[in-house]
């Protein structure tokens, strides 16, 4: 398992960094988290046919303000957008006309999982309620061991 954090900042990108998203490249897929201005450079990084996965925490501009360019990545026919189940309706507003072009025609599919364990990818996810403005979740990604 490899990670790279291509941007760590909050809010807004500055000199010093990008809003935040990290890459996490595994055996048989990636995982990407959050979809901050960084997002743009998952480019450079995404070189094997994989398929990808990019998991939301959470809704706030500086997590998914990279969404917009989605059509644009090499990845756009593979990629899953996974969402706690009760923030799907909002990305599915959010991610919309007239606010920017549908998610759901850019995205292989869009995924909303529960609190807990779940194991419907090729890594088990589990997703758990995190004190935060608005509500964010975090995420434990297991993957196989590395021999």
């Amino acid at each position: 398992m490899k990670i790279t954090f291509l941007g760590t900042n909050s809010w807004y990108s500055t000199e010093a960094g990008d809003m935040i998203c990290t890459l996490i490249e595994m055996k048989n897929c990636y995982v990407i988290l959050d979809a901050g201005e960084s997002f743009r450079k998952l480019d450079k990084y995404i070189t094997k046919d994989l398929p990808v996965y990019l998991l939301l925490s959470h809704l706030h501009l500086d997590h998914v303000y990279g969404l917009h360019i989605i059509s644009r990545m090499k990845f756009r026919n593979r990629l899953t957008v996974v969402i706690p189940q009760e923030k799907k309706p909002d990305l599915l507003r959010f991610a919309n006309s007239p606010y920017t072009a549908s998610l759901k025609k850019m995205v292989t599919e869009i995924v909303s999982v529960k609190t807990g364990k779940n194991k419907i990818f090729p890594f088990s996810l589990e997703c758990q309620k995190l004190k935060h403005m608005d509500g964010g979740f975090g995420f434990k990604i297991t993957s196989e061991k590395n021999p």
